[in-house]
């Protein structure tokens, strides 16, 4: 595995308020993607679930589904249990055993390598018509923050390949973010195998970006929801 493939490290970067993580506006965006899914022996995998917010509130609404995330933090302080596993290693599942699965606010931490990994992994576990719902800040550049105390921030026009070059000695130091938009998702969904619909854009100014669990109301910051369905 390349260093700038590597699971970024998200221990103790967000504090503990599962009150305060309840997303209504989004939270009713997938609750109606979830209703409209294909049957299936599982239900939905939330593939990044962090502290289990979203699990939880589908388990109540009768959803099945299941949580894993990489953080062994959040799944310690899970409000539902949750267990470890990668994005972009689903192999552990067996095929055709989810209808949907969910990935929000962590596509835009995932390297260009680590999501296509993840779209393999979903052609195999996911049913036909089973789909991914992708909820993600919008970030049309390559993004490192490094050496966080002294809030250094760098933004980057260069391709990946450059990029994965200047950021090789910063991986382990600050945070990636990755070019993160609609038309750049749609470009792997169709090389992956899945269909592209962009659900909704937003900027800073609608309500949904204050939902973010990474951001809140003092930094806001324009997203998109997408849901990629599996061909066939």
């Amino acid at each position: 595995m390349a260093e700038i493939d590597k699971p970024q490290s998200f221990n103790k970067d967000h504090t503990i308020n599962h009150d305060r993580d309840r997303e209504p506006q989004l939270m009713g965006i997938i609750l109606d993607w979830a209703k409209h899914l294909p049957p299936s022996p599982q239900g939905v995998i939330d593939l990044a679930a962090g502290f289990g917010v979203e699990v939880k509130e589908l388990l109540t609404a009768s959803i099945p589904c299941l949580g894993q995330d990489s953080s062994n933090y959040m799944i310690q302080h899970a409000c539902t249990p949750i267990r470890e596993g990668l994005a972009e290693d689903l192999s552990q599942y067996a095929v055709n055993q989810f209808g949907g699965a969910l990935l929000k606010d962590s596509w835009i931490f995932l390297s260009p390598n680590q999501r296509t990994n993840m779209l393999k992994g979903l052609k195999q576990i996911l049913v036909p018509q089973g789909s991914l719902l992708t909820i993600s800040e919008l970030n049309p550049e390559y993004f490192t923050r490094y050496q966080a105390k002294l809030g250094i921030f760098k933004y980057s026009t260069d391709s990946y390949a450059e990029f994965v070059i200047k950021t090789k000695n910063l991986r382990d130091h600050g945070l990636l973010k990755y070019l993160s938009t609609p038309s750049d998702t749609e470009t792997l969904a169709e090389q992956s195998g899945f269909i592209f619909e962009l659900i909704q854009q937003y900027d800073e100014k609608n309500p949904l970006a204050e939902e973010s669990r990474w951001h809140g109301k003092l930094n806001l910051k324009s997203g998109f929801v997408a849901v990629l369905t599996k061909k066939g």
